[in-house]
């Protein structure tokens, strides 16, 4: 019997300590450094820098209440690669463009623009095969944008906490401010390579300044929606 009780009393004990070093062990660093690395760690395995060192813009389609309207992509040649359709017959030809963004659900179609000649726009048509294709500028379904401008359309962005904090101003010397998982960071002005984000809500918005792009790679995740 006494060696039953030594022996419930030395399990007790060990699961004892098992439980108090891990409570140690997560004590030893604070619980925001913890968070920011798992969220730097989720990045990295799920969303890749974008390289923009051959773009000249977004080209976005803006379709308004014409949701039906024929949305033409052309070959080098001239003639027509694809006809898309945000609703109707030909709704189901967008299954076959993958472009920087796409949102049927909100007629959202943008495309990274990497050329410019007298009569079109090329354009990346897949971003897994960067297959291009060509759009023609007097079609004012599709306007050219600005990175600049794109990102400012967006509904929110995020970024690396780790290797890219928020900063209260656009220096690599400015203080750091904490980051928060759970805030929707929006794009407010940009300055140089330096974008200000703000957070918060109506009443009561926080600012600060992340690197939006380091040696023409994007190195922001943008959300065209909340």
């Amino acid at each position: 019997m006494r060696i039953y009780r030594s022996f419930y009393l030395l399990l007790f004990f060990f699961l004892l300590g098992c439980e108090n070093t891990g409570h140690t062990s997560n004590k030893t660093m604070p619980k925001a450094f913890i968070d920011h690395k798992k969220e730097a760690e989720f990045r990295d395995e799920k969303a890749a820098d974008y390289d923009m060192t051959y773009s000249k813009g977004i080209v976005v389609a803006t379709v308004g209440d014409k949701v039906s309207e024929h949305l033409l992509i052309y070959n080098k040649t001239g003639d027509v690669w694809r006809a898309l359709a945000f609703e109707g017959d030909l709704n189901k030809n967008l299954l076959e463009v993958q472009p920087l963004a796409k949102d049927p659900d909100t007629y959202l179609l943008a495309f990274n623009c990497i050329g410019i000649t007298d009569k079109y726009y090329k354009i990346i048509v897949n971003e897994n095969s960067k297959e291009a294709k060509y759009v023609k500028i007097e079609d004012t379904v599709f306007q050219l944008q600005t990175w600049q401008e794109y990102i400012l359309s967006c509904f929110s962005l995020d970024f690396n906490p780790v290797s890219n904090p928020i900063r209260t101003s656009f220096s690599e010397n400015a203080k750091i401010l904490l980051y928060d998982k759970d805030e929707f960071y929006h794009a407010v002005k940009f300055h140089g390579d330096w974008v200000q984000i703000k957070w918060g809500d109506e009443t009561n918005w926080h600012y600060g300044w992340v690197k939006w792009r380091r040696n023409k790679i994007l190195i922001i995740t943008l959300f065209n929606n909340g």
